[in-house]
Order: C-alpha cells, then structure tokens, then sequence
C-alpha cells in the first residue's frame, strides 16, 4: 500500500505544554500540507544542534539477565530475581557516562561504556563528531536513584523539559501515574519516545509478584493508557472489537494471556523468534520514509528479532491515534488494515501525539550490543542474517529529535454546541488538531465574562457556571494550538438556560466502623458541591467539617480526627450551580479504639520493587505506641546509635529488605490485603529525616512533614497530636552507616472520650 504524508494531529487529547525559552523542548505541531503537495509519511526535518538524548535506567533495566543501560560505574541495586526466589545485585546508573563523552573518538569501541546497549549511545556520540551532520547528540542516563520522572519541574536538574529523546528500553518497574503524565506531557511538547518492549512472562524482577506479571509490555501499555478487550480462550485477542482502546498514541503491544501453549494458531502472538524480520514497508511505497531510509542508512535488511512480542496499530479517531503507522510487520503478515482501522503483527511503529513522535518495537534484541552484565547477545551491528538493527535504531533516533515545526492554526470542524440546565452549560467542539479550549461569553456583546478548560485537544468541552435560569446567553468558542497559531474563533452564538431544577438529595449513608472517623455517601440529581459536618451530641466536644469542592452527582467523605465512643449529629449540605440548598441530618456513634493492632502479613513498600517488607506473623503495635523498622542491626546494635528506645517502643530488623539507601522514594504502607493504609509519602532525600507533623494530612504533601538533618531523627518519640489517623507512617530517616537507617510508624488511635 501506498503511504502518504499524514500531517493531522492526533485526535488522543495531549497536555498544555509549558515551554522555556532556553529548553530544547516547544517544538511544534506538524503544519497541514497543502493539498496540491505530494508528499510521503514522515518527512526527514533538517538537522539541529544539541539533541540531548536521555536513556532511562531507573525503571529496573537492569534487572534479571538484562542490562539495557548505557553504562554503570557500580552494582548497589539489589533486584527480586523472576518467580520471587532470590535477590542479586545489578548494574546501577549513574548520570553520566564514564569515560565522559568528550573522550569518545570516531575509533572508539563500542564497550568503551558497560552497558548492553551502550553501541547505541556510542554511535550517536561519533555521529556528533562528523561535520558534515552538524549534530551535537549528547547522552544521559536517568539513573537508578533519581526521582520520579517530571515535566516542568525546575526543581529536578533532569526534568523531561530539558531532553529531545527519551528511550525506555525494556523497563521492569511501572511507572507511577505522575510518571506516566509527565512523559506524556514531555512528548505532547515535542519530545522523542522510543519504546522498546520484549517478550511474554520477561517480568525479570518479579515487580508484579509471583501471582502478576509486571513486564515491558504490561508496563508500556499503562504508560499509553491502553484498555484492549482480551479473553482467555480464542480469539485471545480480536482486532474487530469495538470496546478496544489503543491509547494516547494509537498502538498496543501484545501482552502476557494474549495466546495459549496450545493453540497453534496463536502461541507466539506474544514470544516468538524472526532472525531475520524483513516484511519491511517498500521502498517503492514510501521512498521518503526516513525510520527505513534514513541519514544512517537503509534499514530494508528489517529486524533480527529472539523472544519479541508483536503490535496492533490503531488509526481509530477515537479509539487509536490516525497519525499511527506501521513500518515493519511479521514475516507474512498481510499489511492491510481491517475494517476498525486496526493493523496487527507489527514490529515496528511510529505516531505522533500533540507535537512529539513515538517510535515503538516489539523486542529489545536489536539494540543488544553484547556488552555489559547479564545474559546478552550480538545484535545491534553485528546480528547475522543481513538485517539492519543499528541503522533503523539510529535513524528512527533521529527522527524523533527533529519534529517539523507549526505555522497554521487549528480549523473548527465541527460544533460548537451547547448543553444548558439551569445555571450551567457546556460548549462542546471539534477541531483538526489538538488544541486550547476557551469560550468568551455574557448576556450581551463585547462578552464580559470567559471560561476555558486545561490542556490540548481535538474534541473540546469548556463548562459555562454561574449562569442565571431563564435566561439568553451569547458565546464564541476558540482554540489555539501549542505553537501558538490561532486563535481560531467560532461564529457568535446563544443559548438559553431553563428553569430552576431541585436538588434531589438523596438519603445518605454511613460507615462509623472505625473509632475515630466517620464516611458518609449520598447522592444528587444535578452535580452539586456542599460542605460536611459531625457535631458532638453532648454539650462538649469538637466540631469536624469538611468542604466538598468539586461539583458532582454521587458524593462520598470521610470526617477524621473524631472522638472514639462519641455520639455525633452528621450534617450533609448540597449546593448547586444556581445557589440553591438542601440538606440531611442523620446520627453515629463511633466505636470504641482497640487496644493494639496487628500488622502480621502488612507490607512497608516504596515504589522499588526490591525494597518490600512483609511484617512477620505476631508484629503488633499498640494504641499510642511505636514500632521502629530498622535495616541490617538488631535493637542493641540500632540504640547505639540512638539511644535506648522505650520498653513499649516495638523494633524490627528488616534485615536488607528495607533500604532508604540515599535513594529519594516514597514508603506506602499497606494491609494484609494489600490496601493502602498510609502513603505515599513524600519522597526521603539523601543525609535526611522526615518526621509527621500532621497524621491526618496526606502523607504525600510536604505541609504534613518537617525535614530535618538524618542525625536529628528521633525514632520511637515524637509523634504528632493524635487526631484519629490509625496506623501511620510517621518518620523515615537516611544514614551515612546504611544500619541506622529507620522507618517508623506510630498507632494513632485518637484522643481520649472527654
């Protein structure tokens, strides 16, 4: 088939960028091509200077018998080996490659850096060398220890904002969900993606545990939000459902239970070997294709390809991405798109998502130089077979560093309409590209009043508030795209609002099975926002309450901090758009606090999978009281460091299980049923203890935490004033002598009755 140019965005909805000036980031959207152009897919931009490439190593890339880094100076990761039956210590990354960049020459050898995909860094560091390209690649790993991953945060000297390309090779830790956000947002604002994945079951750190497998491909695909419908018998997987979902950038690799050891026709769906993967687009149908025939050379040779998973592409506009493209298949596999737009037995694609690219592979073999630690093999330049590992991966590289830039603003194609009640109403409109959302508005023109909603995308919904019943509006909706072209407004036009409409309150319910907290559920029928109350029934006593901010249709709060044994009057305000009231009153007594609390089978994580605490059978902490989890030191050795801790103050050696280790990740500590009780927290730094100040704040918001030096921490005293909270963590403490470090939690069972 033939491939033409596809300048249209994607339709998936993409973050508002936040571009600096002085950043390689704010690249722009692709320009619509006029019609008379004929132009191929992917047209090669001219080369730029500084491309800041950024290989991601925190994400357990090391684990198993991998080593997809580019280079590591020590070995201090201790990853939970596959099936959950041993631990072994793994290359750990630094920053920087050593020897520096600067000492690489066009003859330097590929293991000049130890890392098993390090000839991919070289290469492109000899590539910055050559005048004739005039680039200036520069490599970064983001190391094993580094922080969450984030956009626009100046606070983190490797912020997504200041690289061209991201490469996740095979990561073995999911991503948190601010994780995901900010990666997205990174290429909403031109940045590179590449994604390599791998093959079924290569959960190499037992990240999901021994019941879930938590490997590459599960962990990409949460990363471009898929939701594809699969089953457990035939067809494990079918492309002509409609309930699929292909995510943000319209692709989805086959995962773990996507086929069955006896079925012939579809075991290796998601493992399978092709030497030699050359079901390569022609030439003769995109001779412009710049990932096949690119600045580093023909990749028409294809893949080499052992133990790799496939992909289904999706160019849905609402279920895939229509800039999604398929650029090498399974050997024999037919190229054609059915009639969802799906393409399946792909190998090798690329989309584009807001004004960045995605380039993804369904195997980490081509990259794999045979150097570094663990289990690897020649691929990259030297793989047999004639395929084209290296030149593919570099060009696609390349590729991803260069988006085009914007000129044309974003055209209405549908809308805008209107949705009104009473007091509110939404404008809804479509553009060809994603773009701002903004609605000026007022009972008159010039229009006094605007409102606008977060973010880029194609279909647009911005909420009017505040509005009078019964009354005639006027409006003009506009977008702008992320370079900035625009704005593009609509034509004026109007609405009315209808009339006044009840509440609807409903009669709530209460949970009052914990001693020191109530949750009430009710529900409206028009969204409403409101407050929540709990009134001591007696004439003594503290009076809780809580405001419930945003508008909704079924509620659901919880009042903390209240008094066990303690009769309260619980009060339910509604209020919606329109100013109007309602409200419900019911009754609880909270019950009486247990004297202790058994954590047997209850789990101290963070999010390193390796770094997992199970509590052992008879741990148990008192009303009130303390228990100390300390790392690799008994309690007689720890109170030399710290003092006698109290006879009542309870201590676990952890033995090498529980690490802060100068690695700045937040602590979740979760129930026999693997719920969350506490967490996340805030994250511990290096040389730093964090002590609770507020046990009732989220542990995840510094305001509940004070930050003190690691010599300052005070383990079993010192917790905050009891306000019913439960078992929380309430101070983590690093240490320069790895056996001092401390996580402690604290019972806080609430105040007394008065």
């Amino acid at each position: 088939m033939t491939l033409a140019v596809d300048t249209t965005p994607s339709v998936r909805e993409a973050p508002n960028p936040v571009p600096i000036p002085w950043s390689p980031r704010g690249r722009a959207l692709l320009h619509l091509a006029p019609a008379a152009l004929c132009l191929t897919l992917l047209l090669t931009a001219a080369p730029a200077a500084a491309q800041r490439v950024l290989f991601d190593a925190r994400h357990g890339q090391t684990a198993g018998n991998a080593d997809w880094i580019v280079d590591a100076d020590s070995s201090e990761q201790e990853w939970l080996n596959f099936r959950c039956t041993s631990r072994s210590h793994h290359h750990s990354a630094q920053r920087f490659p050593t020897p520096a960049q600067s000492t690489i020459r066009l003859d330097t050898d590929e293991d000049a850096w130890d890392g098993g995909i390090s000839a991919w860094a070289i290469d492109l560091a000899k590539d910055a060398l050559r005048p004739e390209r005039a680039r200036d690649w520069t490599i970064e790993q983001y190391p094993w220890n580094a922080p969450e991953m984030t956009f626009g945060d100046p606070t983190n000297t490797q912020d997504l904002e200041n690289y061209d390309v991201l490469i996740l090779c095979e990561p073995n830790v999911l991503f948190t969900d601010a994780e995901a956000q900010a990666i997205r947002e990174f290429v909403a604002n031109g940045g590179g993606l590449f994604l390599c994945a791998d093959h079924e079951t290569s959960d190499r750190n037992c990240s999901g545990g021994a019941a879930e497998i938590h490997d590459s491909p599960f962990i990409l695909n949460r990363l471009m939000e898929t939701d594809v419908e699969t089953r457990s018998t035939p067809p494990y997987f079918d492309p002509e459902s409609p309930l699929n979902d292909f995510g943000v950038f319209g692709i989805w690799f086959y995962e773990n239970g996507v086929d069955h050891e006896g079925d012939r026709d579809n075991e290796d769906f998601d493992w399978f070997d092709e030497g030699a993967n050359r079901n390569v687009i022609p030439a003769s149908e995109s001779p412009n294709n710049p990932i096949l025939h690119g600045p580093f050379g023909d990749g028409t040779g294809g893949l080499g390809l052992f133990g790799s998973t496939q992909m289904a592409v999706s160019t849905h506009p609402a279920r895939g991405n229509p800039t999604a493209r398929a650029h090498i298949f399974r050997n024999g596999a037919s190229r054609e798109a059915n009639t969802q737009g799906v393409l399946t037995r792909v190998t090798f694609a690329s989309a584009r998502y807001g004004a960045g690219r995605v380039v993804a592979v369904g195997d980490s073999s081509p990259a794999d130089d045979g150097t570094g630690e663990g289990s690897l093999h020649f691929g990259w330049d030297r793989a047999s077979g004639g395929v084209a590992n290296d030149v593919i991966f570099l060009n696609a590289t390349e590729w991803l560093a260069d988006p085009e830039p914007d000129e044309t603003a974003p055209v209405i194609t549908g809308g805008p309409a209107v949705t009104a009640a009473d007091c509110e109403a939404v404008v809804a409109w479509v553009t060809d590209e994603a773009a701002s959302s903004e609605v000026a508005f007022g009972e008159s023109t010039p229009f006094d009043r605007r409102a606008s909603a977060p973010g880029f995308a194609i279909g647009h919904e911005v909420a009017l508030t505040g509005l009078s019943p019964e009354t005639t509006y006027h409006f003009r909706a506009a977008s702008s795209d992320p370079s900035g072209n625009g704005p593009t407004e609509s034509a004026t036009s109007a609405f009315t609002t209808g009339s006044p409409t009840p509440i609807g309150l409903g009669a709530p319910s209460v949970d009052a099975t914990a001693p020191s907290a109530v949750t009430l559920s009710w529900s409206t029928v028009k969204s409403t926002t409101g407050s929540v109350t709990a009134s001591p029934a007696g004439t003594s006593g503290v009076e809780v309450r809580i405001e419930v901010p945003e508008p909704e249709l079924d509620h659901t709060a919880t009042l903390s901090g209240l008094v066990p044994e303690t009769a309260y009057q619980l009060t339910i305000e509604a209020v919606d758009a329109c100013g109007g009231q309602e409200s419900a009153t019911l009754a609880a007594t909270t019950p009486a606090a247990p004297e202790s609390v058994d954590l047997s089978g209850w789990k101290l994580v963070n999010d390193n999978p390796q770094f997992e605490l199970t509590f052992p059978e008879g741990t148990v902490i008192a009303a009130g009281g303390y228990l100390v989890v300390g790392r690799d030191n008994d309690r007689a050795g720890f109170e030399a460091e710290w003092g006698p801790l109290d006879p009542e103050v309870a201590y676990l050696d952890s033995g090498n299980t529980l690490i802060v280790n100068s690695t700045p990740r937040p602590y979740t500590l979760l129930d026999e049923r693997g719920e969350p009780v506490d967490g996340p927290t805030v994250e511990i730094a290096k040389n730093a203890s964090k002590a609770r100040v507020d046990a009732c704040l989220d542990a995840g918001i510094e305001p509940a935490w004070i930050t003190r030096h690691d010599t300052e921490a005070d383990p079993g005293r010192g917790a905050p004033a009891p306000c019913g909270a439960g078992v929380v963590i309430t101070e983590m403490s690093d240490a320069d002598d790895y056996r001092n470090e401390l996580v402690e939690l604290y019972f806080d069972a609430g105040a007394g009755p008065p």
